[in-house]
């Protein structure tokens, strides 16, 4: 069922039911079987059809046509799937930093660590309003090429910084986030 709901919910949000399926059976569930695939695949075209006609047939994002000048833009790919991964990992360990940062504040109570985040996470989002929520406008600006490579490389870390504080004031003690010594 939470697969179903998660392949519903990423399907009507982003209007792509395939994404939506390949999600919530990749992520979520972790299985491939007839009996996870069948209901999710239905949950998905269905939460699908009914945006569709509550919100209309339109993509989340604008993509504008592009075409490939030379050959040798293909060399440029790789190169991005590393600096993405790249970041990714960072992503990753900053966030496992706020997270301990916010649990090893023992002498604060509970309730009030989400407070301070938000107050930081408000700081941050009065200078960079792009910040907030999930950004359709931010992206749709950089797909139409009307953001420069300074802001959107700015972007990616603030955005990681309000995610972070956002996430990290709510880990427990008792959290079960698996741990390494080599780090996450």
């Amino acid at each position: 069922m939470i697969g179903c709901g998660a392949a519903a919910g990423i399907a009507a949000t982003f209007n792509a039911p395939i994404a939506g399926v390949l999600f919530a059976l990749e992520i979520i569930i972790g299985d491939w079987g007839m009996t996870s695939f069948s209901p999710v695949v239905l949950s998905s075209v269905t939460a699908t059809a009914i945006s569709r006609y509550y919100f209309g047939d339109f993509p989340a994002f604008v993509i504008p046509d592009y075409a490939v000048v030379s050959p040798w833009e293909y060399l440029m790919y790789p190169a991005l799937g590393i600096a993405s991964g790249l970041v990714a990992l960072s992503f990753t360990r900053i966030l496992y930093a706020f997270e301990d940062g916010f649990e090893a504040a023992r002498f604060m109570p509970e309730w009030i660590k989400p407070a301070i985040g938000g107050a930081m996470l408000g700081c941050v989002v009065i200078f960079y309003p792009e910040a907030f929520g999930v950004g359709y406008g931010a992206m749709n600006l950089s797909l139409t090429n009307k953001m420069g490579f300074a802001v959107l490389f700015t972007l990616i870390w603030v955005k990681i910084l309000a995610s972070s504080l956002t996430l990290g004031p709510a880990v427990r003690a008792a959290s079960s986030r698996p741990r390494s010594s080599s780090g996450p």
